[in-house]
C-alpha cells in the first residue's frame, strides 16, 4: 500500500502542475518536465513490479472461475469500458497532442 500512496502523491503533483499551466501560471519548463518524468517513471516501475510479481502470483493462484469473476468486476469499474469516458479521454488526448503541435506543450 505504501507504493500506492507514493503513486497517489505523484499523481497529485502532476495534477497540480497541469492545473498551474491551465491557469497560465509561470511554471519553469524544467520543473514541469521533472514532475512529468517522475510521475511517468514511477508508474512504469510500478507496472513492471506488478507484471513481475503480482500478476505472476495471481496467474499461479487464481482459478479460471476467479479470472471470470475478476473480469466481470473490472468491467463494472473500468472507466474505459464506459463510452462517455472513452470519448472524454480521447478528447483529452487530442487536446494534448494539439498543444504539443502548437508549441504549448
Amino acid at each position: 500500500m505504501a507504493e500506492h500512496t507514493k503513486l497517489a502523491e505523484g499523481t497529485r503533483r502532476f495534477s497540480e502542475a497541469i492545473t498551474a499551466i491551465e491557469r497560465e501560471a509561470e511554471v519553469p519548463r524544467d520543473a514541469f518536465d521533472a514532475v512529468v518524468f517522475d510521475s511517468v517513471a514511477s508508474y512504469c516501475r510500478h507496472m513492471e513490479m506488478e507484471e513481475e510479481f503480482f500478476f505472476l502470483a495471481a496467474e499461479i493462484c487464481l482459478t479460471a472461475t476467479d479470472w471470470l469473476e475478476l473480469g466481470a468486476e473490472t468491467a463494472r469499474y473500468n472507466p474505459l469500458s464506459d463510452v462517455r469516458e472513452r470519448t472524454r479521454f480521447k478528447k483529452m488526448r487530442s487536446e494534448i497532442f494539439d498543444w504539443a503541435r502548437d508549441g504549448r506543450g
